[in-house]
């Protein structure tokens, strides 16, 4: 069984619990039944995402992470450094839901950052902006798991930035474009509360 075999409409989903363990059995034997992933591998994985809602299973956001690592970190000639063209390709998935829309998109593109030797610039400022925009508009559920007040940085929101910073940073000279320190000045600007730095 392939993901051409296997569409989103024919995955198993519960009505109360949406993308249940044994969905993500389903689709890891689609996916991984072969030797590497293809687009159509995760075109699958994005469209039964989508109806994971918020709170998907513990093995939903694993297989979840593990793919789009998988595929968009370690499938890479050289190894585990994100061509330019995946990390498009990425934001541009995450931007059909007009952003990061769940707790498990924001665990998969820490996760798939962490375990690449190399990220473009441009996939940290998506992250960055996401967080930012989190902040300042006080919707954060899909990325803390908290809303509050707008403008206001909570303890979690500095740990979401510097998830981010530390992950797009590995195994690099380890500085701040500027791209990045202009997302990281927008929200200073905005920030009504906050005790905490996010360099510290």
């Amino acid at each position: 069984m392939s993901s051409s075999d296997v569409t989103a409409a024919d995955v198993t989903l519960s009505a109360d619990q949406g993308v249940s363990a044994a969905t993500a059995f389903q689709v890891r034997r689609a996916i991984y039944s072969h030797d590497r992933l293809t687009r159509s591998d995760m075109d699958l994985v994005f469209d039964v995402a989508r109806k994971a809602g918020r709170e998907p299973c513990l093995e939903w956001t694993g297989l979840f992470c593990e793919a789009l690592t998988d595929y968009v970190a370690h499938q890479n000639v050289p190894q585990d450094y994100i061509p330019q063209d995946k990390a498009d390709w990425l934001v541009s998935k995450l931007k059909q839901s007009d952003g990061i829309s769940s707790k498990a998109e924001f665990e998969m593109l820490i996760d798939v950052m962490t375990h690449a030797v190399g990220v473009p610039a441009s996939l940290s400022t998506f992250a960055l902006s996401e967080i930012a925009a989190a902040i300042m508009n006080g919707r954060r559920a899909a990325i803390t798991g908290e809303d509050r007040p707008a403008g206001v940085v909570t303890e979690t929101d500095v740990e979401a930035l510097r998830a981010v910073l530390y992950a797009a940073k590995a195994g690099s000279a380890g500085h701040v474009t500027k791209d990045e320190a202009e997302v990281l000045f927008q929200i200073a600007h905005r920030q009504r509360l906050t005790s905490r730095s996010i360099f510290r």
